[in-house]
């Protein structure tokens, strides 16, 4: 089962500005099953989805001047504060069935006032060097070699300031996820591809088409 396909024409153009259709729906479910499943069935239980959105937007709000510090058993601390619970909420959107009913227990510590829960969430191990040779880092998400490869594989972005501008309030009228997701692209303004592979679509169902006739 997959729960997404790529706008590959998008993609390669640099755009990333469909991304977010049904985004803020999946982040409605998650006000929506929380106040269905019940005080014991949800952490951060409201009685209806608007008080529970109040409620997070509560915490956004308190965050914004007073951050709350988090220091874990093992030693590892940081700083909960208002963008990083934005990127901790955003982040559970990927895995709902996996990651709601935890956002919830660590919305409801935050509430509290214990932002542990939460960057222990949100917040991954440090990297460590592997000496052993052991393949336990083959497949984690590095951002700074994620921004090489999509603005690489994309159209160099052009326009100046004023696209920049655009895009911006254009994606931000598509979602309130809209701003930060604007990054993907922005941040493609300051970089020039090096090397650019973009496949041509025409070509690639053609031969996907021939492959399927009998010789």
């Amino acid at each position: 089962m997959i729960d997404g396909v790529e706008d590959p024409e998008n993609y390669y153009a640099t755009l990333w500005d469909n991304n977010l259709l049904d985004t803020d729906k999946t982040m409605h479910s998650f006000y929506q099953g929380c106040a269905d499943a019940g005080e014991e069935g949800c952490a951060f239980w409201a009685p209806t989805a608007d008080q529970i959105r109040a409620n997070l937007t509560r915490l956004y709000d308190i965050l914004k001047v007073e951050p709350l510090p988090a220091n874990l058993p093992n030693g590892r601390f940081g700083i909960v504060d208002h963008d990083f619970l934005r990127s901790a909420v955003f982040a559970a959107l990927y895995q709902p069935f996996a990651l709601f009913p935890r956002l919830a227990e660590a919305l409801s510590d935050l509430a509290n006032g214990d932002g542990r829960t939460l960057f222990s969430l949100a917040s991954p191990p440090p990297f460590e060097c592997d000496c052993c040779g052991k393949d336990i880092h083959a497949f984690d998400n590095i951002e700074d070699g994620a921004m090489a490869v999509r603005c690489n594989d994309g159209d160099e972005v052009e326009g100046g300031l004023e696209e920049i501008l655009r895009h911006y309030e254009d994606l931000s009228k598509k979602s309130e996820w809209g701003p930060g997701w604007s990054a993907f692209r922005i941040s493609c303004a300051f970089v020039r591809p090096f090397f650019v592979f973009q496949p041509d679509f025409v070509l690639m169902a053609l031969s996907q088409r021939l492959a399927q006739v009998p010789a």
